[in-house]
């Protein structure tokens, strides 16, 4: 899902994800564990993250019974340029690979 905003006459767009974590890794350390998903997403993204918040967790129905949901939102921008879709999804991808390692997906 992509969106386009303007803030302080940048265009961004803005990507929900929604990431599945093993539910024994979040059980206690819901905070922990989403600043950790977080600084990896930073460090993928580099400066053209302008934003990150995480505003869901879920669990129950359309995901697996050991996992969770962590939603976030992520707003890309430059501010002298318009980011194009494939550099956006070069980014995801590259976050994507990162977060795998530690067996989290993003939902599909």
């Amino acid at each position: 899902l992509f969106t386009l905003y303007i803030i302080d006459n940048i265009v961004s767009s803005r990507i929900i994800s929604s990431i599945h974590v093993e539910e024994e890794k979040i059980a206690d350390n819901t905070e922990e564990i989403t600043n950790e998903i977080a600084t990896k997403i930073k460090k993928k993204a580099g400066k053209l993250l302008i934003d990150i918040n995480v505003f869901d967790l879920y669990e129950g129905k359309n995901i697996d019974e050991n996992k969770k949901s962590l939603a976030y939102s992520l707003t890309f921008g430059d501010s002298n340029r318009t980011l194009n879709d494939e550099e956006i999804s070069s980014i995801m991808d590259k976050i994507i690979i990162e977060l795998e390692k530690d067996g989290m997906e993003l939902r599909k």
